[in-house]
């Protein structure tokens, strides 16, 4: 392996450069690299500082340049010769959990991880930089190790200060690392500084047990990995001693606890379903289908952490759910650490008994909010922003309960203003006694006890009812009898007037012939269709004269191209622009060997056969 960059090296070289390495490592990916004229990563992206987007360019310089890449990274030799010429400068990735494992061991400012390696093959009794592939990165070495047939290294950071792992199983968690030969942000180059004679190594059983023997915070409060292990997920995270928070002991259930367990699995929840592994089956089963007993473990601990059980209880709980399943008991603590820890801070604990219902306080009756926007508009009209500041409660709120009441009718719109409707004044506007005007058994005042003179007040009435009396004028009218009509002797006959048709006029015979029948014809007959098919013959040939017609005309405009002369402009482009490259490439390796061409188009059997093709 070259000590120079991959981007320095002349594209053949470059090729094999990268097929040595997928051989050795694994699949390879390109990856983006820091831009030398603006200092700028190449993605073109912005940095995101508390959930939005600032105008800081990205600095990284070690994105995929690939989407989905965990799926179309490869190992074939002509992939990666494609890529190697689609992007010559470009710093290029292996996927870790397929053929190799890693460990990341970082130097930074704040925490030496080459301090946590040392202590670490102090503890073990084994130089793992003498088994190890030792790859040197911008600020630390990379650990190789032929990839663990169980799986048992998962991808996580801050397993120890300052040691990462890129891992991952069966495609499932697959890591990145940054290959030999990319730049560094920091203008450092990867390289290979040790390897043994046989390659990748199987990773020792002993270094394993002590990776996830005792998993400690990363003292770095920026860098970005789970709540379980960085502590970032506020209350939820780990112990900053090192202790185990919990033990993983194969013990019972309490009676206590299996009486909360019922009484979560009876509310509307999806915990009796995921208790029975069922989710699958539910209204609400798991995103992208996945049914594996992290994904169950997971929700389990979210629930009984909701439920105000402590992370042992719910380790406890988790080994009898697995036993009862058949499933193999818990072995590795870190794996639940994470779990465990990321439920706690996700979710908040509800510190009384999961089933308990909460005794109101008083504080808040039903229907409280509603006649308090009811009782601000039983006069005046409001807009629901005069709402919200007459009563105090918050806009949105406000906005609700309006659309609510105008749906039943409680509330008359005009404009943007509201009404309260005259049957739907609020309650405690109505707080009317039920007793009102029936007798209570309370004596009544007399009127000497309330000081009140009758004989004064009938002398006050009989004058007002005289005075009302003079006020009104009498005048006599006649009442004229009305006139009855003379009613009509019965002796007296009327003469008619009409003349007597049945005399006068006699009836003719008319003779109508019964109507022919309305027969409808049957649309699918061999005549309709006949008849269809003519039609349909008679469109095709009129929609294709108008097409033509229409085709003419636009060939007379001057800015007309057909389709056919576009794609043979288009693909003569493209094998302009192939030959192109192909001479250069040609070209430049040539003279990267020191022959000079005798003509400006040199000839193919100077290059090895299968590169371009």
């Amino acid at each position: 392996m070259t000590s120079h960059s991959l981007p320095e090296l002349a594209l053949p070289e470059r090729i094999e450069s990268l097929i040595s390495l997928s051989q050795l490592f694994g699949r390879i990916l390109p990856v983006h690299v820091i831009d030398p004229a603006t200092g700028a990563c190449t993605c073109g992206g912005f940095v995101r500082r508390k959930g939005k987007t600032t105008d800081i360019p990205c600095h990284a310089g070690k994105h995929p340049n690939l989407w989905k890449w965990q799926l179309k990274a490869s190992s074939d030799p002509q992939q990666i010769a494609k890529w190697a010429a689609k992007y010559p400068r470009g710093n290029w990735g292996l996927v870790c959990g397929e053929t190799g494992d890693v460990i990341d061991v970082d130097t930074r400012a704040d925490v030496d991880g080459r301090d946590s390696l040392r202590a670490l093959e102090a503890e073990i009794g084994i130089d793992l930089m003498a088994i190890a592939v030792v790859v040197k990165t911008g600020n630390g070495i990379q650990l190789w190790f032929k990839h663990d047939p169980d799986g048992r290294l998962k991808t996580g950071a801050g397993i120890r200060p300052g040691i990462d792992i890129r891992g991952g199983h069966q495609g499932k968690g697959l890591g990145m690392a940054i290959a030999p030969g990319s730049v560094h942000p920091n203008g450092n180059t990867y390289q290979i500084v040790s390897r043994p004679e046989n390659g990748l190594q199987p990773i020792p059983e002993s270094l394993i047990q002590a990776l996830y023997k005792n998993q400690q915070v990363n003292p770095n409060p920026n860098n970005s990995c789970n709540h379980s292990v960085c502590g970032g997920g506020g209350g939820g995270g780990g112990n900053h001693d090192g202790e185990q928070e919990f033990q993983l002991r194969n013990v019972e259930l309490t009676e206590a606890q299996r009486e909360d367990l019922e009484t979560l699995k009876q509310m509307p929840t999806m915990f009796r379903y995921t208790c029975s592994m069922t989710r699958a089956t539910s209204p609400r089963p798991f995103k992208q289908g996945r049914n594996s007993p992290s994904e169950y473990e997971g929700s389990i601990s979210c629930y009984l952490a909701w439920g105000g059980w402590s992370k042992q209880e719910i380790m406890d709980y988790i080994t009898v759910w697995r036993r009862e399943h058949g499933l193999p008991a818990p072995v590795y603590y870190s794996r639940y650490a994470h779990t465990i820890n990321s439920a706690m801070a996700l979710v908040n604990t509800r510190r009384k008994h999961a089933g308990a219902k909460k005794e109101s306080k008083g504080a808040w009756k039903h229907g409280q909010t509603r006649d308090r926007i009811l009782g601000s508009i039983i006069e005046t009209p409001r807009t629901p922003q005069q709402i919200a500041e007459y009563t105090g409660i918050v806009i949105g709120t406000v906005y609700v309960v309006i659309g609510r009441l105008r749906k039943d009718g409680m509330v008359i719109r005009d404009h943007h203003t509201y009404l309260c409707a005259p049957h739907a004044v609020p309650s405690y506007l109505q707080n009317i006694p039920d007793d009102a005007g029936e007798n209570t058994g309370e004596e009544l005042m007399t009127p000497e006890d309330a000081q009140v003179d009758l004989d004064y007040l009938e002398a006050e009435y009989k004058k007002y009812v005289l005075e009302r009396e003079a006020e009104v004028e009498i005048v006599e009218e006649e009442i004229e009898v009305p006139v009855l009509p003379t009613p009509t002797p019965a002796s007296v006959y009327i003469e008619p007037t009409l003349p007597d048709f049945d005399v006068e006029l006699e009836p003719v015979l008319v003779v109508v012939a019964p109507a022919a029948p309305i027969r409808e014809e049957d649309p699918f007959s061999r005549r309709a269709i006949a008849e269809y098919r003519d039609s349909m013959e008679a469109w095709k040939v009129k929609w294709k004269q108008e097409n033509l017609a229409r085709m003419r005309e636009a060939r007379k405009l001057p800015n007309y191209h057909s389709m056919a002369g576009l794609k043979r402009e288009a693909k003569l482009k493209k094998l302009i622009r192939k030959r192109e490259l192909e001479q250069a490439a040609n070209r430049q390796w040539l003279l990267d060997r020191g022959i000079v061409p005798d003509s400006p188009e040199p000839t193919r059997e100077y290059i090895p056969a299968g590169i371009f093709d």
